[in-house]
């Protein structure tokens, strides 16, 4: 199956034109495919080996890793690998997270649960994070000192925006 990189295209090698499933092809031909597969992966991700576009498609539930618990500290450096955290902390009155360079990251997403209580309002140690309808940076993420607060932030290559935040706190 021949790869043509100026148009995208594939042709079918001789020999697997008429294949169908089950059917064993020839190992010249199957050698001939994947070789094919391996020039058109080369011409995708270039030669340093780095995908330069992914597409993903999923026919069920996306798992990311558990959130992060921060339970007894007053500033914590968000991992390389963190996509939540829920921060417990009740015995300060802000909890600071040292955010990765949202350069570093551009597009990724964070999202964030105060569920202590009473609560600490949690901020960014740096003035990296733009909230709802803001265009200048600061360091609050959550600034309402009440358990239940959440925020969904994601880097925008430059800062982490505040994409969402609310209140979980059932009605009285």
């Amino acid at each position: 199956m021949a790869y043509n990189t100026s148009t995208g295209a594939y042709t079918t090698p001789t020999g697997a034109e008429t294949a169908t499933t089950g059917q064993t092809i020839a190992s010249a031909t199957w050698n001939a495919i994947n070789t094919d597969y391996a020039a058109a992966f080369n011409a995708i991700t270039g030669s340093s080996g780095q995908v330069t576009f992914v597409s993903l498609l999923t026919g069920g539930p996306v798992s990311t890793g558990a959130p992060v618990v921060i339970s007894s500290v007053s500033t914590t450096t968000v991992g390389a690998t963190t996509g939540s955290l829920i921060i417990l902390t009740s015995s300060v009155s802000t909890c600071f997270l040292t955010l990765p360079a949202a350069s570093t990251y551009p597009g990724r997403w964070l999202y964030i649960k105060q569920g202590a209580s009473p609560a600490c309002s949690v901020s960014s140690n740096s003035s990296n994070v733009v909230l709802l309808g803001a265009t200048a940076a600061q360091t609050v993420i959550i600034s309402v000192s009440t358990s239940g607060q959440w925020a969904n932030i994601q880097s925008d290559g430059t800062n982490w925006q505040v994409m969402a935040r609310g209140n979980n706190q059932p009605p009285a």
